[in-house]
């Protein structure tokens, strides 16, 4: 098959399941052996393993028991780096959910092939490369891209697509075709504090309801670039096309699994993800004032019944405040639902 962008039934299984919203991203470490001026990642916090569903292998296993979870991803920072970690986190989990799909990202730098080999043995089923942490070109870890597709099924390189690096990029193209990498994943280009690509024009995405991100706006046009390359040279790269709109289509699929996962018996999840409640208090409220309590996240349940259980009667009928309520919902055991609409219904 030549290279092009692909639907979601020819991504890997790990993406087809990150777009389902039903996979579990475990940042095993935030310290990196790279110092990309576009990571994101908070690396103020150290050595420190976290994940949306707690920090330790039993809270960890205990909340997957009750999702709809089908994966796991190693991250970091960078992984590698905490090796053994990654192999106790690796082995427990795959021992408790076989079924599971297990991937890991990394920017090559402090793996070697007999690390691979173990990982592959305990149940490793794909590997990430970004190698734009390392300028695209080294050959020390082109070749060890090229030892990971003999020992793992999938192997793809996973990198932001910066305009400016393309004539970097495109002689490799035809490298990770030669060592048979399967998927080139593109993600847009988001501008972070610390990276002198803020110069670019850039643009404002919301993501999951409430998250302004800035991105260079000729990234899309950059990943064309790419595919289009790619295709013409009928190089055999499946290119995963992963743009801002694709993320926000997977933030809704894992809205839909979170909501159900952590909603209140006063909440009703919608077909958009949301937490549908509606808010019942004794004294007339004005928008702002609604507003204001709400967002504090400091009103008791009590206050809350299901829509399902509000009549127009009711509402009529009542003297105080009668609004519905959508909550973006937790995205981790520890986050709070995010206030994200109001409606007074009897104002």
């Amino acid at each position: 098959m030549n290279a092009s962008a692909i639907n979601n039934q020819q991504l890997s299984r790990g993406c087809q399941i990150c777009q389902g919203g039903k996979w579990l991203c475990i940042f095993l470490t935030y310290d990196c052996d790279a110092k990309c001026s576009f990571c994101p990642a908070p690396f103020k916090q150290g050595d420190k393993t976290v994940s949306a569903f707690g920090c330790d292998l039993s809270t960890v296993s205990r909340h997957l028991d009750s999702s709809s979870f089908e994966g796991i991803s190693f991250s970091g920072g960078e992984c590698f780096l905490v090796f053994d970690r990654m192999v106790e986190w690796l082995s427990y989990l795959k021992r408790r959910f076989p079924h599971f799909y297990f991937w890991a990202y990394t920017n090559g730098i402090a793996l070697d092939e007999d690390q691979m080999v173990m990982l592959a043995r305990k149940g490793l089923n794909e590997i990430r490369f970004n190698i734009a942490a390392t300028k695209y070109d080294s050959t020390l870890i082109l070749d060890k891209i090229k030892a990971a597709a003999r020992i793992f099924d999938v192997v793809a390189v996973e990198i932001p697509s910066i305009p400016d690096d393309y004539p970097k990029l495109e002689p490799v193209l035809n490298i990770l075709d030669d060592i048979n990498v399967r998927y080139l994943n593109l993600h847009e280009y988001i501008l972070v504090s610390q990276d002198p690509g803020q110069i670019a024009a850039s643009g404002t995405f919301v993501m999951n309801k409430e998250t302004e991100i800035h991105f260079d706006v000729d990234s899309l046009l950059n990943s064309k670039r790419i595919i289009n390359y790619c295709r013409n040279r009928k190089l055999r790269l499946l290119i995963n096309n992963c743009s801002l709109d694709r993320k926000e289509m997977q933030m809704l699929q894992r809205r839909l699994v979170m909501g159900q996962m952590l909603k209140e018996r006063y909440d009703k999840v919608t077909v958009d993800g949301m937490l549908e409640t509606v808010f019942v208090y004794p004294a007339k409220l004005s928008y702002s004032e609604a507003h204001d309590l709400l967002s504090a996240n400091n009103v008791g349940g009590d206050y809350f019944v299901h829509p399902d259980t509000i009549d127009h009667d009711f509402v009529e009928q009542h003297r105080g405040t009668v609004a519905k309520i959508h909550f973006v919902p937790p995205m981790g055991i520890h986050d709070e639902r995010k206030l994200c609409q109001i409606q007074l219904i009897n104002s």
